[in-house]
């Protein structure tokens, strides 16, 4: 069934603003993936779930990227463009793709590169540091930027952080919430903040 709503263009992308803290401007989308309204696969949850247990989650965590890619494009969205990919998906993508595919995308669609940020989700514990830091050097040899999704929700590791050297981590929602009523979250993130400015990476808190 997923393979088919694949297949008749029946999934889309919403996109959620990112704004900046200081300016009060939009600086990027984030590409979320939705089925049809009213059916068992309207929230990506229940797509990515079902799409795990039929063994093509690699295969929809592709079609959204490059759904989000063309839908962006097409909408003339404005500041940078944030997917989502696990690190198994990115490596997959790099090895059926070969070198130079990633540039051949971003032409193909008009897109600069630059304005293009992968959010590295962790669904899973990365088995091979050495093949994700190769994709994310050849993604930032084109202009991409890379970050590191939901940090702080058990997943997503210090250690990619320190791999990786992201150019952005987007921490978890739950830091966020009620933020002024939690003193042990403020001072959660000022740790996060001086780590941040020690990676010289930028920050952005979900859910605020």
């Amino acid at each position: 069934m997923l393979t088919q709503l694949m297949a008749d263009g029946d999934l889309h992308c919403v996109f959620q603003p990112i704004v900046n803290l200081q300016t009060g401007q939009v600086d990027g989308h984030e590409a979320l993936l939705r089925g049809p309204a009213g059916t068992a696969w309207a929230m990506p949850d229940a797509l990515f779930n079902d799409a795990r247990q039929a063994g093509i989650d690699l295969d929809l965590e592709l079609y959204a990227a490059r759904l989000a890619f063309e839908t962006f494009s097409a909408l003339k969205l404005a500041g940078r463009l944030f997917v989502n990919m696990s690190a198994s998906a990115l490596v997959a993508a790099d090895i059926e793709s070969r070198a130079g595919a990633w540039q051949a995308m971003f032409e193909s669609l008009a897109l600069s590169p630059a304005r293009v940020v992968i959010e590295i989700t962790e669904h899973e514990r990365v088995a091979d540091f050495q093949a994700l830091s190769a994709v994310v050097s050849r993604l930032r040899s084109h202009g991409a930027l890379v970050a590191l999704d939901d940090f702080g929700d058990g997943r997503s590791s210090l250690r990619l952080w320190s791999e990786l050297h992201p150019d952005i981590v987007k921490i978890d929602r739950y830091f966020g919430a009620q933020l002024a009523r939690h003193a042990t979250k403020v001072q959660t993130l000022r740790a996060l903040m001086h780590l941040a400015q020690t990676f010289d990476c930028r920050l952005v808190i979900e859910g605020l």
